[in-house]
């Protein structure tokens, strides 16, 4: 909260080698490195890459709820996204996202507010990266996974199909 990301750094690593620390607190201590590092990548690139590696890291070491493992790959995403991996990025937000997000709600997960609000940022980030690239027709068809999911920001997706329908070169 008072943006001393080093600091919080370094607290938790101590935190982070206690032997008897709860798992959950250290799930959490782990979160809070990781969004750490990824905070102090806006004065120093580098720290997006060692976020990134935080992130994997807890993706890919401890269980997880569906809801977590999706929130985890938007912070994944975000962090290819920052190094400019954009490639990377746009694969890991629709299929470890988007994808994720809709093949759980078909298979009855009842996502948080925190994983609904990964999926529709991811899904806004896809059409906006569609878009700018002339690919009306896929900005569209992202938006409509949104439009029908159960997440607030079904209204403004709704908004935005109809924005990019009315220039006409969505076919």
């Amino acid at each position: 909260e008072l943006s001393r990301f080093a600091e919080a750094v370094l607290v938790l690593d101590r935190v982070l080698v206690e032997e008897d620390l709860r798992p959950d607190d250290r799930a959490h201590a782990k979160m809070l490195r990781a969004d750490a590092l990824y905070a102090m990548g806006a004065d120093n690139p580098s720290r997006y890459a060692a976020a990134l590696e935080a992130y994997r890291d807890i993706l890919f070491g401890g269980d997880l709820s569906a809801g977590e493992k999706l929130l985890l790959s938007y912070r994944i995403a975000r962090s290819l996204d920052k190094l400019k991996r954009t490639e990377e990025a746009m694969d890991q937000y629709y299929t470890q996202v988007v994808l994720a997000y809709r093949e759980g709600r078909t298979k009855g997960v009842k996502f948080d507010d925190e994983a609904r609000a990964s999926f529709s940022r991811a899904a806004f980030r896809l059409a906006d990266e569609f878009e700018s690239r002339g690919k009306d027709f896929q900005a569209i068809h992202i938006l409509e996974l949104v439009a029908v999911s159960d997440v607030p920001a079904a209204a403004e997706a709704t908004k935005r199909i109809a924005r990019i329908q009315r220039k006409g070169n969505f076919l």
